[in-house]
């Protein structure tokens, strides 16, 4: 099993009085390179970037990961965000080995043709590392700022898709679909692999657009209310849509986002929740999604006071504590294991 850290890019996650929020961080106190290098020389596997163009004032529409009780937002009004991509070629620049994923790229908020380049050339700068992780989107007022149409997202996200990987194979690049259309353009260079696709998601429809045209699936387990089997039957359906398009599940890896918190011995029984709690309660849950078939984690750190120091500290105790240990795991279920 593989593991990953989840980026501070766009905010610093915590539960707050029972909530999944991503508390701002000024953009000067992010260190992203720092947190990098930390992570890379810790052995995790993968750093994974938000994609965010802006965020509107008001907001009524919620991530997957919002209390629909409340209607509380994951993200402030007005936090700091960073470009997943600039970022990303940032830390390119600053490691070695570390696989870069983008979580997600919503696709839908430019032309296939813009992202196309701006992901190759993630992959030029640090070549087989790149995961591309695209998304349809949840919030409709960006979408409405950006003058893009919210109500065909899914569809257009798929043509996208298949607009990413035409760029990275073909000499010549055209695409005749409902919302895109070119003849004979280049994209180049192309990459020596194809970067692997996965597509993020929590419904039957997002496992349907997985198994069609991506190499995994992720989906997110960040609220207080997550455990292992909540997307069993998601599961079911992407199993059931790649044997109608001829696949098997061992041409699907699963991924997820996973909110966790390292703590000492001596925590408080208020502490433990999914993937929160000492190293071994970690590891046992962490194990449990193994036994789902997630064969990499995401980790979108649990940090209360908001702070970079303790975002550093959290990653030294993931990287020592937890992750030689979630290494040795394999995952159930004949699931893939290639990203």
């Amino acid at each position: 099993m593989k593991l990953g850290l989840f980026m501070n890019t766009h905010g610093i996650g915590a539960t707050v009085d029972e909530q999944w929020t991503l508390q701002p961080v000024p953009a000067e106190d992010m260190a992203p390179l720092t947190l990098a290098r930390q992570a890379e020389a810790g052995g995790l596997d993968s750093l994974w970037f938000s994609d965010h163009v802006l965020v509107t004032i008001d907001s009524a529409s919620l991530h997957n990961s919002a209390d629909l009780e409340t209607g509380q937002r994951a993200y402030a009004p007005s936090p700091d965000l960073l470009d997943c991509c600039v970022t990303m070629g940032a830390v390119a620049a600053v490691t070695e080995r570390v696989q870069l994923g983008t979580s997600v790229l919503i696709a839908p908020y430019r032309h296939p043709l813009s992202d196309a380049r701006r992901l190759s050339t993630i992959e030029a700068l640090a070549p087989g590392r790149l995961i591309a992780g695209i998304g349809a989107g949840w919030l409709r007022e960006e979408f409405e700022a950006l003058g893009v149409d919210y109500d065909h997202r899914v569809a257009v996200t798929a043509e996208c898709i298949e607009v990413y990987k035409r760029c990275w194979r073909d000499r010549v690049v055209s695409f005749q679909g409902e919302h895109f259309s070119f003849s004979d353009v280049s994209m180049d260079p192309k990459p020596a692999t194809q970067p692997p696709i996965v597509f993020g998601g929590v419904t039957n429809l997002a496992a349907r657009i997985a198994a069609r045209h991506c190499d995994g699936f992720y989906p997110t387990f960040v609220d207080t209310k997550a455990e292992p089997k909540r997307y069993d039957s998601v599961l079911i359906e992407l199993e059931k849509e790649l044997d109608r398009v001829g696949r098997s599940t061992a041409d699907m890896t699963l991924l997820a986002v996973v909110s966790a918190r390292v703590l000492d011995a001596n925590r408080t029984a208020d502490d433990r929740a999914f993937c929160k709690g000492t190293a071994e309660e970690v590891i046992e849950d962490m194990a449990a999604l193994g036994k789902q078939g997630f064969s990499h984690l995401v980790v979108h750190l649990d940090c209360r006071s908001g702070t970079v120091t303790e975002l550093l500290e959290q990653t030294a105790r993931l990287s020592e504590q937890v992750a030689p240990h979630v290494r040795g795991l394999t995952p159930f279920g004949g699931w893939g294991s290639s990203i």
